[in-house]
């Protein structure tokens, strides 16, 4: 489920965490700010001689790169009933590789912007030190590059022509729908903190299944 769903400003406390390793997974501590993310695609350009205009062919979809600074403050006395410190030291456990322990694996990861590119599976390429800012909050960039294994059939095409787009009004009613039954679900979530983090849990499950139902 991507922001067309999950939107920014209704759900804001959902953009300010990812989840990974699917369903329940681990939730990162603090808040979260992602930067850089991008979906490229790739076209070979071959450009006519005496005349305007281009054949283009579509030869690639690189992995996506990015990252995702997080942001810690409360060491367990602060009343968010959380210590970011400790669950960060665990946090970041899923992040490490040690290939002389064991098979390096992708995880899968959840934020609503990144579900937008079809980013769903990740290995983390850098973790950033702790650094300690002017507000006292103390923050960690990490680098981050999408895993996507090479499938059996190639995808390479030249454009022939320009299409138009036409957006139904079934489809649009389809994600009121959604967003309007997401609402419902959320409502008793903004009573508390505590409230909206298990609500948040709840739904991350199911927007997890659905995504690995939708890839499958």
């Amino acid at each position: 489920m991507g922001s067309g769903i999950i939107d920014p400003l209704r759900f804001p406390w959902v953009h300010d965490v990812v989840q990974i390793g699917g369903s329940p997974g681990i939730l990162s501590p603090g808040y979260c700010i992602l930067s850089g993310w991008a979906r490229e695609h790739e076209f070979d350009v071959k450009k006519g001689k005496g005349t305007k205009g281009s054949t283009i062919t579509f030869t690639q979809l690189p992995p996506g790169t990015g990252e995702i600074e997080f942001f810690l403050w409360d060491n367990g006395t602060m009343g968010t009933g959380h210590n970011h410190f400790q669950e960060w030291a665990e946090f970041i456990k899923a992040l490490k590789y040690d290939p002389t322990k064991k098979q390096v694996e992708a995880i899968q990861i959840f934020h609503p912007f990144l579900d937008d590119l079809g980013i769903s599976s990740v290995v983390c390429v850098e973790i950033g030190i702790l650094t300690r800012s002017p507000t006292l909050m103390f923050s960690s960039k990490c680098k981050f590059l999408e895993y996507t294994p090479q499938p059996k059939g190639s995808a390479v095409g030249t454009a022939k022509g320009t299409k138009k787009l036409t957006p139904t009004e079934a489809t649009a009613q389809s994600v009121a729908n959604q967003g309007d039954a997401l609402t419902n679900q959320l409502k008793e979530a903004l009573s508390g903190p505590s409230a909206q983090e298990q609500e948040v849990e709840k739904l991350w499950g199911k927007f997890s299944s659905e995504g690995e139902s939708a890839t499958q």
